[in-house]
């Protein structure tokens, strides 16, 4: 299970598309052309794929902080089939904490599942051993849904360094596309 969209989220998501639509409007004026969009598009959608998910690290990070205790904790194999081995490992993480109503159950261990996903096993495992059963922890918990609970709201660096090189990544593509739009009409 993941968390489907955040408070906010669309929103901001909107704002993003609203201020690309009208970069894109200028461009199309000046250049008199559109196959430039093709890759502004893939730039942009890039963009917004990374700032979404640092979006969530951020906003998690200032949830309520409430007490738990973890219930189990396992390592989990996930097929990725354009990763050079086909799999991937993640925690497996079940707990208990307080929400509005009382006690509650969570298996989110961050705010999306591929954030914590490590090519080894021994790497997971490594991480879980802060979440060993019966060790109590604090949860992060939604303040507008106390069904929304995490135990971390940051990820591997290694997955850090992914979300960073699809923002400057996507920033570039965009950019020189729309350069290259310019250019060609001058």
């Amino acid at each position: 299970m993941e968390i489907a969209a955040f408070p906010g989220e669309r929103r901001f998501l909107a704002g993003v598309l609203v201020c690309a639509a009208a970069a894109a409007a200028a461009v199309a004026l000046i250049s008199g052309t559109l196959i430039w969009l093709a890759g502004f598009g893939a730039g942009l959608a890039l963009v917004s794929y990374a700032l979404a998910l640092l979006r969530r690290c951020g906003v998690a990070s200032n949830w309520n902080e409430r007490r738990g205790r973890i219930l189990s904790a396992s390592v989990e194999s996930v097929f990725v089939p354009d990763e050079a081995t086909d799999t991937e490992y993640r925690p497996q993480v079940r707990y208990e904490y307080e929400g509005d109503a009382g006690a509650r159950t969570g298996s989110l261990f961050s705010v999306s599942s591929s954030l914590f996903r490590a090519r080894t096993s021994g790497e997971i495992e490594s991480l879980l051993l802060s979440y060993r059963p019966a060790t109590n922890v604090t949860v992060k918990v939604c303040p507008t849904c106390s069904d929304w609970a995490v135990l971390r709201t940051d990820m591997l660096p290694r997955r850090r360094s992914h979300v960073l090189a699809a923002l400057v990544g996507g920033l570039l593509v965009a950019l020189v596309s729309a350069a290259a739009a310019i250019l060609h009409a001058l």
